[in-house]
């Protein structure tokens, strides 16, 4: 349906024959009038409201002074909405409705009638043009001022974060301990939600239901989501008032995404994977079961058909498939099976919801950093940091990097809160980018994350490739350039960036198709009879061959595409030296 891209309903079948505010919102918002998604100015000022009911229109308009009784002295004309005062007919009505049970907008209008664009009519999922009689069906009118300008665009603040599924408990207390989250729980907020509910709009809160895992499991499922459908608005004020008085709010718990999605991406939910998954082996929901089990009230039959009937409450709830807030609304997946932990599915919460991370790499065994040691925001720099390089260079901060480091290493985390300027200060002697390199001020806990991919060895190399070394010079530009190739340093196209720096030739719109120390294996002449110790083609056929000295021979004139690199030393150096014949010279003693 077009109008879901303004509602903050995703899927029509969520509308249950219920849409008309919908299409109100959807026309208010294509005739360019900018409502709010939701709004805090009710009659309830405690309260925030989505426009997903007439009794949330009306009260709005209300506060607003908006609002206009059918009378003598007002007419409605074009463009009004109109509030209708129950004119759902008793079959089709919701049960507990209010009075204010419809909505439409006004067409035209006479004496006796009025005309209304209206979506839903009658409850019966259609739209239409109705004709309806000036009686006492008519609720009241608003008329929104032509230049309405709305001051309560309701967003969700930047520092707060949604993680929703199984496990969420666990590991949004492990982010709070990392990173000093405020976490707002739920379940915990539920009770006052129940006590506070208002019999008139919150009818799911008031619902009297004495035994709950007697309820049929559709039944059981369906209250629980208009349970937090309802809560959802009155979470959201409590989260909005938190984000004011903490650096960092995580919500865990149930939350209607449908009418969260629209106004955040800062959502994950937890999938499990694992074989074994018992939603009630756990801590903080075994009570569901020793409830059912210490009931006095019930026989042994009974007590075990209550807790089978509470696994498919349950089971319905976590089916395998993909959730449909992945699906359908694009909500973050983080998926976790047995052999997941707490600390793994954390880093890659924290990571998403970008969270500064530090990261620190060594070849050696830690579990805490001594002080002076260095830590990076940049993960694939700590990374390249545990395989100790001598030489290491990047293009820009977060793109590819290129290194020489070959010892096997480990990635570490930092597991406990860091402040900037009291725990840790930027590098003062740094040569690279401001702020890619901190010290530490004091000991820091660290965790290992993983062990970092080995560098191959250049015997591996050699064995790999099975490179045969023909002489001293042919060696040397092995042990030089082989630590580029992609197969080695993991690192797409580092060799391409690296002759390119060299040849000061632009290489980054075409890729590698062959390299080779061993020959020249497509048969194509070489400038001299030497095999070179190093060739290279590109897909835009550029051709490159590399010496380790300048043959004793008056050099050859090269074809366009043809380059030759003569290294006279046994390092990369940024000492080269360019000839028009496209000849180039790395300088040094070898």
């Amino acid at each position: 349906m077009e109008m879901l891209k303004y509602y903050p309903e995703n899927d029509p079948d969520e509308f249950n024959n219920g849409w008309c505010c919908a299409f109100v919102y959807y026309c208010c918002r294509e005739a360019g009038i900018d409502l709010p998604l939701g709004t805090h100015k009710t009659a309830r000022p405690s309260q925030f409201r989505w426009f997903t009911s007439c009794i949330a229109w009306f009260e709005w308009a209300q506060s607003n002074n908006f609002l206009h009784i059918e009378c003598s002295d007002f007419t409605p004309r074009r463009g009004d909405i109109v509030i209708y005062n129950n004119i759902i007919s008793e079959p089709h009505k919701q049960k507990d409705s209010l009075w204010c049970d419809h909505l439409g907008i006004v067409l035209s209008c006479t004496t006796e009638y009025l005309t209304a664009a209206e979506g839903n009519v009658g409850n019966n999922n259609v739209s239409g043009i109705m004709d309806r009689k000036r009686d006492d069906t008519i609720g009241c009118y608003i008329r929104i001022p032509e230049d309405y300008v709305s001051d309560e665009y309701i967003n969700i603040p930047d520092n707060v974060y949604f993680i929703l599924g199984s496990g969420k408990t666990t590991v949004a207390n492990e982010l709070a301990r990392r990173f000093r989250c405020y976490v707002y729980h739920t379940d915990d907020s539920r009770s006052k939600h129940f006590e506070n509910a208002d019999p008139l709009i919150h009818t799911a809160l008031c619902r009297n239901v004495p035994d709950y895992w007697a309820l049929d499991p559709e039944d059981a499922r369906q209250w629980e989501h208009d349970i937090v459908r309802e809560t959802t608005p009155r979470i959201i004020t409590e989260l909005t008032e938190l984000a004011t008085q903490h650096k960092t709010v995580i919500c865990e718990g149930d939350i209607d995404v449908d009418l969260i999605a629209p106004l955040t991406a800062r959502i994950v939910v937890i999938s499990n994977h694992g074989k074994e998954y018992d939603f009630f082996d756990r801590p903080e929901q075994r009570h569901m079961l020793d409830g059912i089990q210490n009931r006095t009230d019930l026989s042994e039959a009974e007590k075990v058909w209550r807790i089978q009937n509470a696994y498919k409450i349950i089971d319905g709830e976590n089916a395998t498939d993909k959730p449909r807030v992945v699906t359908q609304l694009g909500v973050k997946e983080i998926i976790r099976n047995n052999n997941t932990t707490v600390q793994q599915t954390a880093d890659e919460i924290a990571a998403y919801f970008r969270f500064t991370i530090w990261y620190h790499g060594s070849p050696h065994e830690l579990s805490e950093l001594a002080v002076g040691s260095t830590i990076t925001r940049w993960r694939e720099l700590a990374e390249a940091f545990s395989h100790k390089p001598q030489m290491l260079s990047y293009e820009k901060v977060g793109g590819s990097m290129i290194h020489n480091g070959k010892l096997p290493g480990f990635l570490y985390a930092v597991d406990e809160p860091v402040i900037e300027d009291k725990d840790i200060y930027r590098h003062p002697r740094t040569t690279m980018d401001n702020g890619v390199e901190w010290l530490t001020k004091r000991p820091l806990q660290v965790r290992k994350i993983s062990i970092t991919k080995t560098p191959m060895s250049y015997d591996e190399f050699l064995s790999f490739r099975n490179v045969t070394i023909r002489d001293r010079n042919h060696e040397r530009i092995v042990r030089m350039f082989y630590p580029f190739l992609t197969s080695v340093c993991g690192v797409p196209e580092a060799l391409s960036k690296i002759m390119g720096m060299i040849l000061s030739v632009d290489f980054s719109k075409t890729s590698i198709a062959t390299g080779c120390f061993n020959c020249n294996p497509e048969g194509n002449a070489a400038p001299y009879k030497i095999t070179p110790d190093l060739y290279c083609r590109w897909d835009n056929n550029v051709q490159l061959y590399i010496y380790g000295a300048v043959p004793e021979c008056e050099l050859m004139a090269l074809k366009d595409n043809e380059y030759v690199l003569f290294v006279l030393s046994d390092i990369i150096t940024t000492d080269i030296v360019r000839t028009a014949g496209r000849y180039v010279y790395m300088r040094g003693n070898v």
